[in-house]
């Protein structure tokens, strides 16, 4: 089974979108809005679940789930009118989603619950799903081929032996057999012959006018009509869907349809795990080939898949001439290296999301290897840059020691010349209790007697 697919419910209510791959499993269910002609998602009831790394999706069916019966609810709780409405309505809340994962379990999701409902431990591993005409049960193909019907609401199971392979099991699940009673020894034969091409899906497309078998294969929509009347055991295609991306490098083919109430056939395309729904114009009478356009502003519209990895990104038929627009620019800003900006973010950015792919292009071999010659000098210049501000503040750390240290001796000789011009002026102007200097130091000591007799000379010098 291909990791990304849809499953639309029997009574086309409701799409389930699934995504098994790479270690991502998720389910997301979207409902289906059967009253407008111009919507067709509710997009504001959107559920989506995260499963584990581990729990990897072999299958998946839909399932007709428990009701709770009138005479039960009048012996309840008394309910809200809008509880009730659902019940008298006869909505689809009694629809269920049985996934079944690589270790044999069974979960079960409703499209009105947040979380898982439910999860159903299988002794007996499975490899495929269907449903079945049982309420509450639905029948799982086993390993040794053989069919096993669960009960979901007892757990109760019952075996049935089945020799031919797993592949018969699409065949039941697209046909439906009108009859009054069972038919012992059945045969199986060749009823549509349809192109070589690979099968996706099979639809059975009914209205009160005819009924139509769409096989959906690589080359289109094939449609056939239902008569088993006719005599010819191979019919030819009456009919041909396509989209007009069909032959175009996006190749956007639909890989599954339902009908809404209005008879209004919806097909479904994906853009990686992106589903899209689409309106085709075709009636059950109409004959011949039909071209559906597809707008691209469709795929803005419904935002599900935030992983970085997985965005709606569809590869135009230009697009490589806008790499190598990107790669010309990006070469000139390279070469110039006294422009300083944010380039280099932008750059990294580049080279880590569609780095893979720009490798694969051999045009842009040529654009890869001027890329890395002038990444390399670019490193190397910066290298060389460092290491030139590593010298320079070395060498200004050995000078400054110099010039510290001739400026320490310099100051520490005017210092000294200083502190002795200093001392010798304060020597000289020293003058002592008796009246001497450091002139009369080599002098003899006067007495009293002397001093008198020099103050008195000085007295009659004066007069």
């Amino acid at each position: 089974m291909e990791s990304v697919y849809t499953n639309v419910d029997p009574t086309g209510s409701f799409c389930a979108n699934i995504i098994s791959k790479k270690g991502r499993n998720e389910v997301q269910i979207f409902p289906i809005d059967k009253t407008s002609s111009e919507n067709i998602i509710v997009n504001a009831l959107i559920k989506k679940f995260e499963l584990s790394s581990d729990d990897r999706i072999r299958d998946i069916t839909w399932v007709s789930a428990e009701r709770t019966s009138k005479s039960d609810s009048k012996r309840g709780t008394k309910r809200s009118k809008s509880e009730e409405k659902i019940d008298t309505n006869d909505t689809n809340e009694s629809i269920n989603l049985i996934i079944l994962i690589e270790n044999g379990d069974l979960l079960v999701f409703s499209p009105f619950k947040d979380e898982v409902v439910d999860r159903i431990s299988n002794e007996t591993k499975l490899k495929a799903l269907t449903g079945s005409l049982k309420q509450q049960s639905i029948v799982g193909m086993k390993e040794d081929n053989e069919l096993l019907e669960i009960n979901l609401s007892n757990n109760k199971t019952k075996t049935y032996k089945f020799k031919k392979s797993s592949e018969d099991i699409q065949t039941l699940k697209s046909i439906k057999y009108k009859g009054n009673g069972s038919t012992s020894t059945p045969e199986s034969y060749n009823t549509f012959k349809t192109s070589s091409s690979k099968i996706f899906n099979i639809q059975t497309i009914a209205s009160n006018e005819a009924e139509a078998l769409m096989a959906l294969t690589e080359d289109g929509i094939e449609i056939f009509n239902i008569d088993f009347e006719t005599q010819h055991l191979e019919q030819k295609p009456i009919g041909l869907i396509k989209t007009d991306f069909h032959d175009s490098d996006a190749s956007i083919l639909f890989k599954n349809l339902f009908t809404k109430a209005n008879e209004q056939l919806i097909g479904i395309w994906h853009d990686r795990n992106q589903p899209h729904f689409s309106i085709i114009d075709w009636l059950l009478k109409d004959i011949g080939e039909r071209i559906i356009a597809i707008d691209y502003s469709e795929i803005n519209d419904l935002e599900i898949d935030n992983n970085e990895d997985d965005q709606p990104n569809i590869l135009l038929p230009d697009q490589v001439e806008v790499v190598n627009i990107s790669f010309n620019e990006l070469s000139k800003q390279l070469s110039d290296f006294t422009t300083k900006s944010s380039l280099s973010i932008w750059l990294k950015w580049l080279l880590t999301v569609q780095g893979g792919f720009i490798s694969k292009q051999a045009e842009q071999h040529g654009n890869l290897k001027s890329l890395q010659s002038g990444l390399e000098k670019a490193l190397q210049g910066r290298l060389q840059l460092l290491k030139s501000q590593a010298d320079l503040r070395s060498n200004m750390h050995i000078d400054d020691d110099d010039d510290d240290d001739e400026n320490q001796d310099d100051e520490n000789q005017t210092f000294n010349e200083s502190f002795a011009n200093q001392t010798t002026l304060a020597e000289e102007s020293i003058v002592y209790a008796n009246g001497e200097n450091d002139d009369f130091e080599e002098n003899e000591t006067f007495d009293a007697g002397d001093a008198e007799l020099v103050e008195e000379e000085e007295e009659d010098d004066d007069q």
